[in-house]
C-alpha cells in the first residue's frame, strides 16, 4: 500500500529541510500550501486521513478532488500568489 498523503508531504518536505536544500523559508511555504491542500480534501498532517493513499491523486477522481481542493484554497488569489502555490505543488507531485 502506498503510503498517506499526509506522510508524503513529511517525507517531501523532510528531504528538503537541511542546510542548502532550498531558499531559507521555501519548506515553511511548501509546509503552508500543503497542508492547505490536505485540510481541503480531508486530510491532516496528524495522520487522519480521508485519504488514506497518495496512490488516490492519480485517479481521475483524485485529481478532480486535488483540482477542486486546489481552487477552494488558492482560487481566488491574484495570479502570482496563486502560481506560487500551484509551484509547491508541481514539486511536490515530482
Amino acid at each position: 500500500m502506498s503510503p498517506t498523503l499526509a506522510h508524503a508531504v513529511e517525507a517531501f518536505l523532510a528531504a528538503h529541510d537541511r542546510a542548502g536544500a532550498w531558499a531559507a523559508g521555501t519548506v515553511v511555504k511548501y509546509r503552508q500550501t500543503l497542508t492547505g491542500l490536505m485540510t481541503r480534501l480531508g486530510t491532516t498532517p496528524a495522520g487522519h486521513p480521508v485519504l488514506r493513499s497518495v496512490a488516490v491523486l492519480d485517479t481521475p477522481a483524485g485529481a478532480a478532488s486535488l483540482d477542486t481542493a486546489f481552487t477552494a484554497a488558492y482560487g481566488t488569489l491574484a495570479p502570482a500568489t496563486r502560481a506560487r502555490h500551484l509551484a509547491a505543488l508541481r514539486s511536490a507531485l515530482g
